[in-house]
């Protein structure tokens, strides 16, 4: 009887060890859910010439698809047209990672009139971009270097220097240079939740930056914002009809707003909680 009371404890004493094992084990056999899509598994090429817009957008598709994650952009210059982001979607671009707005106007999503511009999310929540890597709105190539743009929109009566109130020297002096056709807002957050961008540097925005619009709660830090000081419109963040705003930390250089919040869109009314600090 001693002997077999011995044996019971014995087992007792081995029994939870041996279903941790067996939980361990099984967890090696099951498949573990994907979080991390690369885009580069999606048929993305970091070239500079491809245009990768469906492979990125399929990415992001997955993800979403997939409860959640991370789309990670590596090393590499990635063309792209307009960008999708959906919910619970982080694209995260590492260092020496480049996503560039692509040449072609028809690479843009338009609806109606209106055509957006390298990122566009629209009704989605817990959605960020962040990491160390670039995000170029190709606005440059959107623009005739040697030409003035000039708006004949004011009486040149009114004002001392007449005409030239407006139109300035002959010369082409300090701009604004004329845009051609040209993508939208390199950003927009239309109707959104929980937003994030962090860390990344936006560059060359051939309209405004960031706009945030009818949406609640975003969080902008860290963010270098650097733009063609003579091109006309290309704002740095733009915030309207938004509410709860935080944007901290961040370098930004246009040739326009460089915050601007409005009580405009879609949905009539204020921007309200929006602070900026550190900027």
């Amino acid at each position: 009887d001693g002997a077999r009371l011995s044996g019971v404890r014995s087992l007792a004493s081995t029994l939870p060890l041996l279903i941790a094992l067996f939980f361990i084990v099984l967890s090696d056999t099951l498949p573990a859910q994907q979080t991390r899509f690369n885009i580069v598994d999606y048929g993305a090429k970091g070239d500079g010439k491809t245009v990768n817009t469906s492979a990125i957008n399929q990415a992001i598709a997955a993800c979403a698809k997939a409860g959640g994650g991370t789309v990670y952009v590596p090393a590499g210059e990635f063309r792209s047209g307009t960008v999708v982001l959906l919910s619970n979607v982080n694209l995260h671009l590492d260092s020496g990672a480049v996503l560039k707005g692509s040449d072609d106007l028809g690479d843009y999503l338009k609806e109606g009139e209106n055509r957006y511009g390298l990122i566009l999310t629209r009704k989605e929540e817990n959605v960020a971009i962040t990491g160390h890597g670039i995000l170029d709105g190709n606005g440059t190539y959107f623009m005739e270097l040697d030409k003035k743009r000039v708006e004949d929109d004011f009486d040149g009566k009114f004002t001392r220097q007449g005409k030239a109130y407006i139109y300035g020297d002959k010369e082409l002096g300090d701009g604004p240079v004329l845009p051609k056709d040209r993508p939208g807002n390199m950003f927009v957050f239309s109707e959104c939740r929980t937003i994030l961008l962090r860390d990344v540097i936006i560059k060359d925005s051939p309209m405004w930056t960031i706009h945030i619009a009818d949406s609640d709660g975003a969080e902008l830090t860290g963010l270098a914002i650097l733009n063609g000081p003579s091109y006309a419109n290309n704002d740095g963040i733009h915030c309207t009809t938004s509410r709860n705003i935080r944007i901290s930390d961040c370098d930004i250089r246009a040739g326009d707003d460089g915050i601007c919040v409005t009580g405009f869109g879609n949905k009539k009314g204020i921007s309200e909680n929006v602070t900026a600090t550190n900027c």
